[in-house]
């Protein structure tokens, strides 16, 4: 949940960015794990956690994150996206699912 300060923000400036980082990570990771079944890409991603507030740019730098992070993995499964290019899809790591308990059925 890094913000990337290729800027050199300092301050107050870089405390409020590193925050709306750490947000948009929480959001995702949140999203994947009431959403365990979905595989989407990160135009989804934003569509569907931010409704297009944040740049495509911070999504990916979250999904990234969250990938380094194994919390998310990304998968073969492409689809187009914006300007008709193919995107891959990330879906919740697996180790992050709920368990089926078996023996308590």
């Amino acid at each position: 949940m890094s913000f990337y300060n290729t800027i050199n923000e300092t301050g107050e400036q870089l405390k409020e960015s590193t925050k709306k980082a750490g947000n948009q990570y929480e959001r995702i990771l949140d999203f994947f794990k009431k959403n365990d079944t979905q595989l989407l890409t990160p135009p989804q991603i934003r569509g569907y956690v931010f409704g297009n507030s944040v740049p495509l740019t911070s999504v990916r730098r979250a999904v990234t994150d969250l990938t380094n992070d194994d919390k998310l993995t990304m998968t073969p499964v492409m689809r187009k996206g914006e300007y008709g290019k193919m995107n891959h899809c990330w879906k919740l790591n697996d180790n992050l699912k709920p368990q089926l308990d078996i023996f308590n059925d």
